[in-house]
């Protein structure tokens, strides 16, 4: 499947594009975490320390420069709780950004090194990118999963699993050859733009 590209024209960086700090991870007093690998790019590696007072967290974030030396930027996250319905409350980041301050469960880091929510930073979800053929594709692989059949549209069917009711299992047979039918028009379409090159 295709999702995109963030440097395309018009289109927004996406979520998976940023290092996540998400409030469920803030269990102890403090936590560490590595920037080494898929969100790091060219970048040299960071670490980002996260300290947890009564109600803010101090966020130090150290760079290692190209010479071997160390940047070091430190941000304060005010923190806030809410009453669950059951019983117990709810830990919140409150957005750092002047003017936004929602209350949120996961902030991104910026490309300016500061922690901030998805809103501030107009981050989409990749799911927002997929094109009609994708989310088809993405359809059916989960019925797919659902009745126990391999993944892929091209797959051989198999027959109904074992308790499912066959009404359930006949719907279910019909919305999958619907997405398949979707996705193999838009290969055919494609094929037929391809071979008038």
């Amino acid at each position: 499947m295709v999702y995109g590209n963030h440097s395309e024209k018009g289109s927004r960086p996406t979520i998976q594009d940023h290092l996540a700090l998400h409030v469920s991870w803030l269990h102890g007093n403090e936590l560490t975490v590595s920037d080494q690998s898929e969100h790091a790019g060219p970048k040299a590696p960071r670490q980002i320390r996260v300290l947890v007072k009564d109600d803010v967290i101090a966020v130090e974030l150290r760079q290692q420069r190209h010479d071997g030396s160390y940047y070091v930027q430190r941000q304060q996250i005010a923190l806030t709780w809410t009453a669950c319905h059951y019983g117990g409350k709810r830990l919140w980041f409150i957005c750092p950004t002047r003017h936004c301050e929602r209350r949120i469960g996961t902030l991104f880091l910026s490309d300016d090194n500061v922690f901030r929510c998805r809103h501030c930073l107009k981050l989409a979800y990749a799911s927002q990118r997929q094109t009609i053929e994708d989310r088809a594709a993405h359809s059916a692989n989960h019925i797919r999963r659902r009745l126990g059949w391999a993944p892929g549209i091209l797959s051989p069917v198999g027959g109904k699993p074992k308790g499912m009711h066959q009404k359930t299992f006949n719907k279910l047979v019909a919305k999958h050859d619907d997405f398949a039918a979707t996705v193999l028009c838009h290969i055919s379409a494609c094929r037929n733009e391809l071979g008038n090159l």
